[in-house]
């Protein structure tokens, strides 16, 4: 991890240890950074929007039309108790719009979220003075992924997270990927992946190894269907989606390369069971 990876984490995990003190767990921490995360980067692809033709434009949130301005630059204008509530109501709602369509990335995201941070002076601390300052999309993809992973690490050794059976640490996985070899050709899945790591070890390995002498149809097939995983914890879920987004890997308009569910209660198909 690279310097300025270490100074991200060092921020969001400082941050963590002051809301300890109201009740806030650092799993909880975690999950609100995910959706506030989500958030921002869907705010950064509208601005890409501006700079794109129309045919172009993607949308990770509904459009500007149905959502009424909503979203990160509605969160960012607000502060007290209207922030709060504003927060609190656009998880509500998003996590209804998940309930009308189960099979996509914000679905996974949203489903059942709510705001585990009620004290809108550090809620608005997190939104404006952290989260707000960095670009999460793209571009940065290798220090705000690896920032990332690194904060679900010292989440799993936290004594009082209790999520060490969800995160291999990261030695491990790249000795057996390495082991392993997949190329761009590979089906991957994982059938119980936790935070996704061994995910994005096996999409990064191809990245790495093949990546540029792949053509760009290949390429987003390896990014968006070749590699998927369940996991049976919807909460571990939603860290894995985000933690995979982080990474460049799956689509946060497209179907989710997670499914929640026990992977035992039916035969592998050789596919995602959602595509």
């Amino acid at each position: 991890m690279n310097q300025e990876a270490r100074r991200l984490v060092d921020r969001l995990w400082n941050y963590c240890n002051v809301l300890r003190d109201d009740g806030v767990s650092a799993s909880n921490y975690l999950e609100q950074l995910s959706l506030l995360v989500f958030l921002k980067m869907a705010d950064e692809t509208e601005q890409l929007n501006a700079h794109r033709p129309p045919a172009d434009h993607e949308h990770m949130l509904p459009t500007a039309s149905e959502w009424n301005g909503r979203g990160w630059p509605e969160l960012i204008d607000l502060e007290g108790d209207p922030l709060e509530e504003a927060y609190s109501k656009l998880l509500a709602d998003l996590g209804r719009r998940s309930n009308l369509n189960h099979h996509t990335t914000l679905s996974l995201i949203f489903n059942r979220a709510r705001n585990h941070i009620e004290n809108p002076a550090h809620l608005r601390r997190l939104i404006v003075d952290l989260i707000d300052k960095e670009k999460w999309r793209n571009a940065r993809s290798d220090i705000n992924g690896a920032a990332y992973e690194a904060l679900i690490a010292r989440s799993a050794s936290d004594t009082k997270a209790g999520a060490g059976q969800y995160f291999t640490p990261r030695p491990l996985i790249e000795s057996i990927v390495r082991c392993m070899r997949p190329t761009a050709y590979d089906t991957i899945t994982d059938p119980a992946c936790g935070t996704g790591g061994f995910l994005i070890s096996a999409y990064e390995y191809i990245t790495r190894e093949y990546g540029d002498d792949l053509p760009d149809h290949d390429l987003h097939r390896v990014r968006t269907k070749a590699i998927w995983g369940h996991e049976i914890v919807p909460a571990t879920a939603r860290l894995a989606a985000m933690n995979c987004l982080l990474h460049s890997l799956g689509d946060p308009t497209g179907k989710p390369i997670i499914e929640v569910g026990d992977a035992l209660a039916k035969p592998p198909s050789g596919t995602p069971a959602w595509s």
